[in-house]
């Protein structure tokens, strides 16, 4: 079963150098090791620990489930940095205000990466868009601070496209047969999103006002074929590539992972069945926690699901970089506090 946020993903080798306290990055490869086989030899890894990350810098794909990164269709059941960040603690948007006090502690957060780190227009588009994501789809609930996804973004990023606006990553579930058709169907973006199942998922159920809060507004031309399955002719071959420039757009890219990862972390904690997006939205979400989110958008609903989700090196190599930003948390690590559901965040 591909996985939700890029099938197999995107291949980043992150060479831990722990002997000296340091780490290099060492490119985009042409494939990356099977995010299965991966997941399973890291199930009992031990949280928190600091361990070398696998050759293949695991990308994941949200979901086909015709939702977002990794699940299939057919399981669908220059500017000044960030001076705007849109509240959900109001009318979203109606009263976003400045925050500079926001946009300096992304950025401090930026000047952490140990490689990668974007510059100039991008820079100041990340660190808005990052703001925008997390004030419309961060948990809510206690122990929960707005830094914890600022952090948790950013390097999510890094691990996965290296700020690489560009980054894609063509996998056999990319190239899948659709009927008489050959899928055109990749991983996209910085947070390498797979339009037929995170953006299938997200048109079908998502809050597009939230969304546009982020400053990705969808048109109708991709709107219109909500009804479809995302193995159809226009979400696995036709839709990828018209609709690829708004895909890899900062704004919706990272609103679209984000909304992902978070839906996922908060949702689908049964230890009986994965909970897809419209499973969620119809109220049948289960409390769960970031692991959970990020290795749902890795691998799929229905490859991971539960409360105790093992980390792995994927988990691991955001972790590490989210704690040097963060610096010591007393108490749960915000990786494994319990999140719980809100369909008035993630739905519509």
């Amino acid at each position: 079963m591909p996985m939700k946020r890029s099938s197999p993903g995107n291949i980043f080798s992150l060479c831990f150098l722990l002997s000296a306290g340091c780490s290099t990055f060492s490119g985009l490869e042409a494939a990356r090791e099977d995010a299965n086989t991966a997941a399973a030899s890291d199930e009992t890894a031990t949280f928190g620990a600091r361990t070398d990350v696998d050759s293949a810098g695991d990308i994941g794909t949200p979901g086909e489930e015709t939702a977002g990164g990794g699940a299939t269709p057919a399981e669908d059941g220059g500017a000044a940095p960030a001076t705007v960040a849109p509240t959900t603690s109001g009318s979203l948007c109606a009263t976003a205000a400045s925050d500079p006090s926001a946009a300096a502690t992304v950025s401090g957060y930026l000047d952490e990466m140990p490689y990668g780190a974007p510059k100039g227009t991008l820079r100041a588009q990340v660190i808005d868009t990052v703001i925008r994501a997390c004030d419309a789809f961060a948990p809510s609930g206690a122990g929960w601070k707005r830094n914890y996804c600022w952090a948790h973004l950013t390097s999510e990023i890094l691990k996965e496209s290296t700020f690489n606006t560009a980054a894609s990553v063509t996998d056999a579930y990319a190239t899948r047969a659709i009927g008489s058709q050959t899928a055109n169907d990749p991983t996209m973006g910085l947070m390498q999103i797979r339009f037929s199942s995170v953006v299938h998922d997200f048109v079908a159920s998502g809050p597009m006002d939230r969304l546009a809060c982020i400053g990705c507004t969808l048109p109708a031309s991709l709107t219109s074929h909500v009804s479809e399955a995302g193995s159809s002719s226009f979400w696995a071959v036709s839709g990828p590539t018209t609709h690829r420039a708004l895909v890899e757009s900062v704004s919706c890219n990272i609103g679209f992972g984000a909304w992902y990862v978070y839906l996922n972390a908060t949702g689908n904690g049964s230890s009986s069945k994965p909970t897809y997006v419209a499973d969620y939205c119809a109220g049948r979400g289960t409390s769960a926690n970031l692991v959970t989110g990020l290795r749902t958008f890795l691998e799929g609903p229905s490859a991971i699901y539960g409360s105790n989700v093992a980390a792995n090196s994927y988990v691991n190599a955001i972790k590490t970089n989210f704690d040097s930003m963060v610096g010591a948390v007393s108490g749960t690590h915000p990786f494994l506090l319990p999140l719980t559901p809100k369909t008035s965040t993630f739905c519509r």
